[in-house]
């Protein structure tokens, strides 16, 4: 099988592991987060491109621990309108400053990410929008796979080894 990829749309990041158990402590670094219901990935889209979307590609976001025992973070998203605030907030924007929110292990290799209210980032179910909000209630879509930089191209490789005759965009 031989398989030729055109092009990768990824930054150089210092990729931290992910997950070793089931209920592993997430560590500082850099990631991609990818929603585990609709393979979509947390990004900036919308207003100005700055509201949290669920958009085909990654942008990478980096993890710093606020405190690991309760699994409080804060999100960088790497994308400003100007000055520090560049944080995924507890407003579904991702151009906030820096905000604690909770990463919680699903036990199945997802997590969840919430608000200080315990709302749940959750992205959109259909195709009518890729708005990600923060709702009360827990769903499949408020389940997130959070990859590494190595995870993600495994992931894409997998795929075009799957599908060969099919064009996909890494």
């Amino acid at each position: 099988v031989a398989l030729a990829i055109t092009s990768v749309n990824l930054v150089p990041a210092g990729a931290a592991t992910a997950y070793a158990a089931e209920n592993a402590t997430l560590t500082a670094g850099d990631y991609y987060i990818m929603n585990t219901a609709t393979g979509r990935f947390l990004n900036g889209g919308n207003s100005w491109g700055t509201q949290a979307s669920a958009l085909e590609y990654g942008q990478f976001m980096t993890l710093s621990v606020v405190d690991a025992e309760n699994g409080i973070y804060n999100i960088d998203s790497h994308i400003s309108n100007g000055g520090n605030n560049h944080f995924v907030g507890a407003e579904g924007f991702i151009d906030g400053g820096a905000t604690p929110l909770t990463i919680a292990s699903c036990g199945n290799g997802s997590y969840t990410i919430a608000n200080a209210s315990g709302a749940y980032l959750t992205a959109p179910s259909g195709t009518d929008t890729t708005v990600v909000t923060y709702e009360a209630e827990k769903t499949d879509n408020s389940e997130w796979q959070i990859l590494s930089r190595e995870e993600l191209i495994a992931q894409a490789v997998a795929k075009v080894r799957a599908e060969p005759n099919t064009p996909a965009d890494i």
